[in-house]
């Protein structure tokens, strides 16, 4: 027998949207939420002063990448809300994955949780470096632009041609800073929702091969079973238990 831990399969995930501040605590310290809404705060600055210079239109490049920027803002934002806001039902879904129910299996069955959990983390990985690096590009590319000597990473409302140097500067450290935390809050998000996809099609898995197994399917080729036939066969089976279960509820 073996046993999932669900903690432990999202502890990389988890501990760094801790680092950021984003990850929903049931006891958060005031430090902590200062963190996360600080984060929060940038990014809704970024992008009102993109949305802000889109508005000038300045030219159709500048606009449709401050735009695709903005996207990519919205997606860290409303993800971000919605986690918040639903906390309680991420933390009950966790606990209910720890429940043995859904956590302990025997090892024969248990190998579907491995297999799936180890796919999720090598994607895991591959989507969070390739989200920070494009990142990192966006910021350091423009640097490289020799067509004007203040190139911000994104369109900015003010022109940093006429200002001093030291607001330039803050001004790329803020788009540029802004940036990167954004895309490893948003490799963060879409790597939770995956892993929690990954583990609910594992022991989706395992719950068909436990019914094969307690409906003495074996005589069947479970290769060439078609799943209509799947289906109609586990319907009847389940028919009496629905009619009670129905009457219960009534």
């Amino acid at each position: 027998m073996a046993k999932l831990n669900v903690k432990e399969n999202l502890k990389n995930v988890i501990g760094l949207m801790m680092v950021l501040g984003i990850w929903p605590r049931e006891s958060p310290s005031t430090l902590y939420i200062i963190r996360g809404s600080t984060l929060i705060f940038l990014v809704v600055l970024f992008t009102a002063t993109i949305i802000a210079q889109a508005l000038k239109f300045v030219d159709v490049e500048s606009t449709s990448f401050g735009l695709c920027v903005v996207m990519a803002a919205l997606h860290c934002i409303v993800k971000s809300v919605v986690l918040y806001t639903k906390r309680k039902h991420i933390f009950n879904l966790m606990r209910m994955l720890d429940e043995p129910t859904l956590s302990v299996h025997d090892d024969h069955l248990f190998i579907y949780l491995t297999d799936k959990l180890k796919m999720c983390t090598l994607w895991r990985y591959v989507y969070f470096y390739c989200t920070v690096t494009t990142g990192v590009l966006i910021n350091t590319l423009k640097m490289l632009n020799m067509k004007s000597p203040r190139s911000l990473p994104v369109p900015f409302p003010i022109d940093m041609e006429k200002q001093p140097f030291l607001v330039f500067v803050s001004v790329w450290l803020f788009e540029a800073i802004t940036m990167i935390l954004g895309c490893a809050s948003i490799a963060c998000f879409d790597a939770l929702l995956f892993s929690f996809i990954a583990i609910a099609a594992a022991e989706l898995r395992i719950l068909r091969e436990k019914i094969m197994e307690a409906t003495d399917f074996q005589k069947f080729d479970s290769r060439t079973m078609q799943i209509l036939d799947f289906d109609d066969i586990v319907n009847n089976r389940l028919k009496n238990c629905i009619k009670q279960h129905v009457a219960i509820e009534r």
